[in-house]
């Protein structure tokens, strides 16, 4: 039915379904949503049949990981007082909630190599936007490499 390009998240950081690859000369964005999904495996998602696919309103308020309008890679992070924690490179969730509960940030490819990535736990005070992600200042602390 296709191929998972990404996974989806609302503004309140929960897991709302697997974007899809476009199928054939159709470029419209399908995705799955989580609960039309029956199982995940290692290696595929089922669901009962192709009628569980929706497609993607343009307009959607869901966040996706690495493609897309509001894609969460590459966004910086900033405490509410603008201090910069890094750029988001990817995201951690509990895949039995579907919530996600953290992010690993770069500071650039020399610091990745010298220092290592950052790992940046997600409070409730967390906001995703458009252009970067607010995280309260007292999240600086907790940030592990």
């Amino acid at each position: 039915m296709g191929t998972v390009k990404d996974l989806l998240f609302d503004e309140k950081k929960r897991l709302m379904g697997a974007l899809l690859t476009p199928k054939g000369l159709i470029r419209k964005a399908h995705y799955i949503p989580m609960e039309k999904i029956l199982s995940v495996g290692e290696d595929a998602l089922t669901v009962e049949d192709e009628e569980a696919i929706s497609e993607l309103d343009s307009t959607s308020h869901l966040f996706s990981v690495f493609n897309g309008e509001k894609h969460l890679k590459g966004k910086p992070v900033l405490t509410l007082n603008g201090h910069e924690l890094g750029q988001v490179e990817d995201v951690y969730f509990l895949e039995e909630e579907g919530t996600l509960i953290g992010m690993e940030l770069s500071d650039g490819f020399l610091s990745d190599v010298t220092d290592g990535r950052k790992f940046l736990p997600l409070s409730e005070k967390t906001k995703m936007g458009a252009d970067a992600i607010l995280v309260p200042q007292e999240l600086e602390e907790r940030i592990k490499e």
